[in-house]
C-alpha cells in the first residue's frame, strides 16, 4: 500500500476520522453480546495485578476484533506515554474512545448514564 504523509494534516481531524470510523461499524469492537459481562466485570473486579478478569472477555471476542483492539491498545499506550504534552492520560482516552468501542446493542438513558 502506498504511503500517505499525515504530518501536515490536523491531529484532532486523524482522531475524528478514527472514532467515526469505530462509532459507524456495524457492531462495535468489543460485541454487543459481550457488552453486559464487561461491565459486570469492571464494576466487580479486585484489584490484584495477578489477576487478569478481562482476558476470559477478550478471547471470546472475534479473532480480527481481538487483532484490532490489541493494535489500538498498543497504540493508545504509547499516546499515554505523551500525555505530559498531549493531555491524553488512560482516563481521557477512555472518555474519547470508550463509547466507540464498546456499547449496548439498545441505548437508553439508564445505559448511557451506567457505562
Amino acid at each position: 500500500p502506498e504511503s500517505i504523509n499525515l504530518a501536515s494534516m490536523s491531529i484532532h481531524s486523524i482522531s475524528g476520522i478514527i472514532k467515526q470510523w469505530f462509532r459507524e461499524l456495524p457492531e462495535p469492537l468489543m460485541t454487543f453480546n459481550l457488552y453486559d459481562k464487561f461491565i459486570t466485570t469492571e464494576r466487580t473486579f479486585e484489584d490484584d495485578p495477578s489477576i487478569d478478569p478481562f482476558k476470559p472477555l477478550l478471547l471470546q471476542l472475534p479473532g480480527p476484533n481481538r487483532k484490532l483492539l490489541k493494535y489500538l491498545i498498543t497504540f493508545l499506550a504509547r499516546v499515554c506515554e505523551n500525555s505530559d504534552v498531549n493531555k491524553m492520560t488512560p482516563s481521557n482516552l477512555a472518555i474519547v474512545f470508550g463509547p466507540t468501542l464498546m456499547r449496548p446493542k439498545t441505548e437508553t438513558i439508564e445505559s448511557t448514564l451506567n457505562s
